[in-house]
């Protein structure tokens, strides 16, 4: 039988409940507790109430349910068992019918607030369902992309320029050719300063003094 836990605690059974669904990715649940079900969790609301409050003759917790209701009267105990409850039924509805739920629900008791079994609705927002038709026929092009005769020389040249190496030779430098020289201009000077051994190509806009005097290319 299932009943109160160690800690009194109730654990619902199942529920009678059903699942309508609303527009705007939404659902509404509707949940059935038979009074017989219901007073469980009532006996175990009393029973969390018996430890919390003094009532005179009788040790904390040990006061016993017709104390209280006298005293007390059926409803405190009846509004914790609904507030309590209400969550656990909730649950068990949502799992039984696999709501796959992503917000917090909106609940509102439609019976058994005073006595009797317990109903109640709640309104949640539930991840939507997508369903993509026709796509299984669908194609793509994708064009070939053919370079002409002057991208693969312009793409030469700059692989030529970047795995290039130095080498000496015996001509002089000319306008466009790489040179690895000592900076000596001092117009450039300044500019160089930190790094006297520059690698310089000739005619560089930087040393016009340097490419005037620079040679003509045969």
């Amino acid at each position: 039988m299932v009943g109160a836990t160690g800690t009194d605690r109730y654990t619902p059974r199942s529920v009678k409940s059903t699942v309508e669904p609303l527009e705007g990715n939404k659902v509404k649940v509707y949940v059935e507790v038979d009074a017989d079900e219901f007073e469980t969790a009532v006996d175990s609301a009393f029973r969390t109430i018996a430890r919390e409050v003094n009532i005179p003759g009788f040790r904390p917790g040990k006061a016993p349910r017709r104390v209280l209701e006298a005293r007390l009267g059926k409803g405190v105990a009846r509004g914790q068992a609904l507030q309590e409850a209400i969550p656990d039924y909730y649950a068990r509805a949502v799992a039984e019918h696999e709501v796959d739920v992503i917000a917090q629900p909106d609940i509102d008791v439609t019976d058994g607030e005073e006595d009797g079994l317990v109903a109640f609705e709640a309104t949640v927002e539930v991840r939507p369902s997508i369903e993509i038709q026709g796509y299984g026929g669908l194609q793509v092009t994708i064009p070939k992309l053919v370079p002409d005769d002057d991208e693969i020389q312009a793409q030469l040249d700059r692989l030529r320029e970047a795995h290039a190496t130095w080498a000496t030779v015996e001509r002089p430098i000319v306008d466009g050719g790489g040179t690895r020289t000592v900076v000596a201009d001092e117009e450039y000077l300044r500019r160089a300063i930190l790094e006297p051994d520059a690698e310089l190509v000739a005619g560089y806009e930087g040393m016009p003094s340097f490419k005037e005097e620079m040679p003509a290319e045969d």
